[in-house]
């Protein structure tokens, strides 16, 4: 995706600060990471890298219907990021894998339609900071959605009764948290492109924002 012709210069290649960043986080969380399950920790690895091949390839965007976008988008990064944990996980196809795939395709939809509603949400006024003023919210509520249905897609596919409670409170509150954990993985890439001109060009026109930015970079 680097060696791609739009992506052939060094503002391009500056997605991969925030991988850095978000990567020299997890290394200085060290143990605290053992606390949350190792299948949320591979997600949120997962869709990190999944957020940067869609910033990578986020020119192929431009001049596309919002729907055809949003699928685009979720496309390439649930497929970067399941290309990543079955490269991780020697293409295993057991009970887990499935699950994994499952997870991590709710997210990277919920992440992607934050986006897409946040958009929408801000349509009168469409400019980047109402954009990123709605959109935390936005995604930890279609991530807490997402928990929600795949609680239920797990009590209908498995046959086992899980309780009411557990499906309408613990799961999209879990979710939720999740969401919010995701949006701050996004944050170094949205502060990217506010600040850099290759990436606030694409992320201007994409999203069809009106408005501009000061303080960008331009290599």
């Amino acid at each position: 995706m680097l060696l791609l012709k739009p992506n052939r210069r060094w503002s391009a290649w500056s997605v991969l600060i925030p991988v850095a960043v978000i990567s020299l986080f997890f290394i200085l969380l060290g143990q605290w990471l053992t606390l949350f399950p190792m299948i949320f920790v591979t997600i949120f690895t997962s869709l990190v890298l999944g957020i940067a091949a869609v910033w990578l390839l986020s020119f192929t965007f431009e001049n596309r219907r919002g729907g055809v976008t949003f699928l685009l988008a979720a496309a390439i990064m649930a497929g970067a990021g399941m290309i990543v944990y079955l490269s991780e996980s020697g293409f295993d196809t057991s009970k887990e894998t499935v699950i994994y795939s499952t997870l991590f395709g709710i997210f990277s939809i919920a992440v992607m339609a934050g986006m897409g509603i946040a958009r929408y949400t801000c349509r009168r006024n469409p400019t980047p900071m109402r954009f990123r003023a709605w959109l935390p919210l936005w995604i930890i509520v279609m991530s807490a959605l997402g928990g929600m249905l795949f609680a239920v897609t797990m009590s209908i596919i498995t046959s086992e009764r899980i309780p009411v409670i557990h499906m309408v409170l613990s799961a999209p509150a879990v979710s939720g948290v999740i969401g919010a954990i995701l949006y701050l993985f996004l944050l170094p890439f949205l502060i990217l492109a506010s600040r850099n001109s290759v990436y606030r060009d694409r992320f201007v026109t994409v999203l069809r924002l009106e408005g501009t930015e000061s303080n960008t970079t331009s290599l």
